[in-house]
């Protein structure tokens, strides 16, 4: 009986996908994606462009859109072996902290952290046909219906 095996290593190669978003409009329109599976997700910087809850069929829930009057800058770094997006950001120069991007591992549920030193303000642009409406869990209830939705920020 023979066995063997091949190790292939070609120097330490590393796939990055670093970008700088400006809401200026001076940057290259890098497109990201996240996702489990069950959701997917495709950002610009810190835009969320479109957002899929499965099947990747349906129409895209929203919109997620950065609105600031002042210059943002938005550095975009995926996690290595991951598909985890840290965003840092800056307007008008000053450093306002960071963000991080996830698809929750077993659901279908965007998650947005957010650690700033002072307000970002972001449009929310629901599809036509989506209908947002409060969700009732008092006496143990769960939510089962994947058309209501809650939307925190």
């Amino acid at each position: 009986m023979f066995a063997a095996v091949l190790v292939l290593q070609i120097g330490t190669w590393a796939w990055t996908a670093d970008r700088t978003w400006s809401n200026s409009g001076e940057d290259n329109g890098t497109v990201h994606s996240l996702g489990n599976g069950k959701m997917l997700v495709y950002e610009t910087g810190p835009d969320v462009t479109t957002l899929y809850p499965g099947p990747y069929t349906s129409p895209s829930l929203y919109k997620l859109l950065l609105e600031d009057n002042r210059l943002v800058e938005v550095n975009s770094e995926r996690e290595s072996g991951s598909a985890i997006w840290h965003h840092s950001v800056t307007a008008d120069g000053t450093i306002l902290g960071s963000m991080t991007d996830f698809v929750d591992a077993d659901l279908p549920c965007l998650v947005r952290h957010l650690n700033l030193e002072k307000g970002m303000r972001f449009r929310l642009e629901l599809i036509s046909d989506l209908q947002v409406q409060p969700v009732n869990t008092e006496g143990g209830g769960k939510l089962y219906n994947r058309n209501i939705f809650s939307i925190n920020f």
